[in-house]
């Protein structure tokens, strides 16, 4: 069966089993990062709450590896009733800017693979880079969430993007960020993996002494949440430089996170060249396609204070 008719499937025998309890239920798509695209059931109850979105790719994948429909139908069930809400919430403070302005933050998407968002949504670019704006949801019914800020939003709030892009920046400052050598990680799952096979760890080994000779940071922010948007802060940027006492590399690991490489000549380093090559092999076999962030790597020049592309 392909998912094209597991997904007919799927809406047909839930809207059956949920008749009775006057729940409506539809496919619907969802475009993600990347345009990347996916499928979920749509639950409306005769109140009008709406449940959380329930996406079938996982499903398929156990459908396929053998589980029968009856199964499948049973668990999203059980997935419904346990996150299903028993009364609306009310989402109407995001049209006032007061209340939300200290909960929008930035999240740093590709330009070219993001055109559909770019229409609806106001952004900053930053060369093949773009930062959108999202609203941090946090509330008891319905637990954590993110709103992305769409233009219509800035009529509502009587403000533009400048304004916009102070409160988001103000609030990633407050976050902070977080900066990890790649040879503490390394060393510390070393350290913790008594069972690791002899070739896996000589292999470890190898890496580790690799970031010895040419040290190696991740960045991300406290959540490890789309922590990327710490590029489009020049005041990081710098801090980062005195940190590590040279200009860097900047390796778009994901929209979530990024590596570090400081450019030091009399401890080598690698060539830009390798670094992309390195790049586009941990996209394609890695890497979500919902945070692929760029297929090449990026240079932090502080004597002009500018982030580049190196292609």
């Amino acid at each position: 069966m392909t998912f094209e008719a597991f997904k007919t499937v799927i809406e047909k025998e839930l809207s059956e089993e949920l008749k009775a309890e006057d729940i409506s239920v539809s496919v619907k798509a969802v475009t993600k990062n990347n345009g990347v695209k996916r499928y979920g059931i749509s639950f409306k109850d005769n109140k009008g709450i709406v449940c959380p979105v329930i996406y079938l790719e996982s499903f398929y994948n156990r459908f396929t590896s053998g589980k029968t429909i009856g199964d499948i139908i049973f668990d999203i069930k059980n997935l419904y009733y346990e996150y299903r809400l028993t009364e609306p919430v009310d989402f109407e403070y995001i049209y006032d800017f007061d209340k939300v302005k200290d909960s929008i933050y930035m999240r740093v998407l590709n330009a070219e693979n993001n055109e559909e968002i770019m229409k609806k949504a106001p952004f900053l670019t930053m060369e093949d880079l773009i930062a959108v704006f999202y609203i941090k949801i946090k509330n008891e019914a319905i637990g954590e969430g993110s709103i992305l800020v769409h233009k219509e939003f800035m009529e509502y709030w009587n403000t533009d993007i400048a304004e916009l892009a102070i409160e988001a920046i103000k609030n990633e400052k407050k976050q902070n960020y977080d900066l990890v050598s790649m040879g503490s990680i390394l060393q510390e799952y070393i350290d913790n993996s008594d069972d690791l096979p002899e070739d896996v760890r000589e292999e470890f080994l190898e890496r580790l002494d690799l970031c010895d000779k040419l040290p190696v940071y991740i960045l991300t922010n406290k959540d490890r949440y789309y922590g990327a948007a710490k590029i489009f802060d020049v005041d990081v940027m710098l801090e980062l430089k005195d940190k590590m006492g040279s200009d860097f590399y900047i390796i778009p690991s994901s929209v979530h996170e990024l590596i570090l490489v400081p450019d030091d000549t009399e401890k080598g380093c690698v060539s830009s060249e390798r670094l992309n090559e390195i790049v586009k092999e941990v996209n394609m076999t890695e890497v979500s396609p919902c945070d692929v962030l760029s297929d090449h790597i990026y240079y932090f020049d502080s004597s002009i204070k500018k982030v580049m592309s190196v292609v």
